[in-house]
């Protein structure tokens, strides 16, 4: 028979009333889904961490001092986009996506651990 463990108290989920279940499988859901976006997250920084590095071998040996539109700062050190080869401009291009993949990813996160807790207060609900 399956348990469940909240708040320290253990509840056989079979006995539970359907809507206690119901939020028992959105919590299950939830969490299953927490984990999946934990191990892409694991994934998606491998990857930036392999174009950052890719980039970094492809950065023009002279730096620009100034502050301009076309200028990028990688590690604090200002550099023209326009010297960058097509091969580094394409890793920085990567870089940016994966960057933004890791931002999208993490707001997931957050909005299902959001859902998760508002399964949690309703199952506290249901078992009250």
């Amino acid at each position: 028979m399956s348990k469940l463990t909240l708040d320290g108290k253990e509840y056989a989920i079979a006995s539970l009333s359907e809507a206690a279940k119901a939020q028992v499988t959105n919590l299950q859901v939830s969490e299953a889904k927490v984990q999946e976006l934990q191990q892409m997250r694991a994934i998606l920084m491998t990857a930036r961490n392999a174009y950052a590095l890719a980039l970094k071998n492809l950065l023009p040996s002279k730096a620009h001092p100034n502050k301009k539109k076309g200028v990028i700062s990688i590690d604090g050190v200002s550099y023209e986009l326009e010297k960058f080869s097509e091969q580094a401009q394409a890793e920085l291009a990567s870089l940016q996506l994966v960057d933004n993949k890791l931002a999208e990813n993490n707001a997931l996160v957050a909005m299902i651990q959001t859902a998760r807790n508002a399964y949690v207060s309703a199952l506290q609900g249901e078992l009250n």
